[in-house]
């Protein structure tokens, strides 16, 4: 830190870093309980990939080590939006959100694909997600089931499912494409006309929250769905999750395991 110090007096990287160390400030003490909410979220999530990993997904794919890389680069995304977003950088804070969105659905795609997952990491070819979670996933008789039991439980069918990802897929990509003024950091605000440098926001530090559950939710149900063997009382363990998406993969898990 003390080299970091000297090397910011000559530099413009001291206003670069004041200004993100002040939105930090800002934020923790603005927004303290969302913090302990977002600590538990980040808990909870690699408590799911530490299970799969661990306990469950080895009987699930050959690749089970490539696999589980995927779903430690969900966990390392979901790390770098939080950061992003308590130094108030919350377009870029959305695109690690957008890319943990993306692992996840990869991961179910390679896990029966190990060829097309080497071809992939060899940078061979591309695998568009919008065909994974729009013509792949329905495919899949674990979340045909998941559709049925949705059903079941007077709460639509599968395609409930792949319109919900399909829509925070479409509003995260806006962030990434900057389309929208409110979703672009460097345009002038009525609040900061001349703004040059990131600050603390409280509506859009908002808006990345109510995103990070969305895919928090989206990403679990998704993984669950996929590795049907979850554990069902660690499920019950589960809080970060809405009650009554806890419930319907409970629902699921029951019927996948007890046939």
């Amino acid at each position: 830190m003390k080299e970091l110090g000297k090397y910011r007096k000559d530099t413009g990287i001291l206003d670069l870093c004041g200004a993100s160390e002040d939105a930090i400030d800002e934020t923790v003490e603005k927004e303290r309980e969302k913090l302990n909410e977002i600590d538990e979220i980040r808990k909870e999530y690699q408590n799911l990939v530490s299970i799969i990993h661990e306990e469950i997904g080895k009987g699930r794919t050959t690749i089970p080590g490539e696999i589980f890389w995927m779903l430690e680069e969900t966990n390392y995304n979901m790390n770098v939006s939080i950061l992003l977003a308590l130094s108030a950088y919350y377009r870029h804070a959305h695109l690690s959100l957008r890319s943990m969105l993306e692992f996840s659905l990869l991961s179910v795609y390679f896990c029966d694909h190990p060829i097309e997952f080497q071809r992939w990491e060899d940078g061979e070819t591309s695998y568009g997600i919008s065909k994974i979670y729009d013509e792949y996933i329905p495919k899949l008789s674990c979340f045909k089931d998941y559709g049925k039991v949705l059903e079941r439980r007077g709460k639509g069918k599968l395609d409930k499912l792949i319109t919900d990802i399909r829509r925070l897929y479409k509003n995260l990509s806006a962030y990434v494409h900057g389309q929208g003024i409110e979703k672009r950091e460097a345009k002038p605000s009525s609040t900061f006309p001349t703004r040059r440098i990131t600050t603390y926001d409280k509506g859009k530090f908002n808006q990345w929250f109510d995103h990070l559950k969305r895919v928090f939710e989206s990403c679990s149900t998704i993984l669950i769905i996929n590795y049907w063997n979850f554990p069902v009382d660690k499920l019950k363990m589960f809080k970060m999750l809405s009650q009554e998406q806890v419930e319907t993969l409970l629902d699921f898990l029951n019927y996948e395991q007890n046939r």
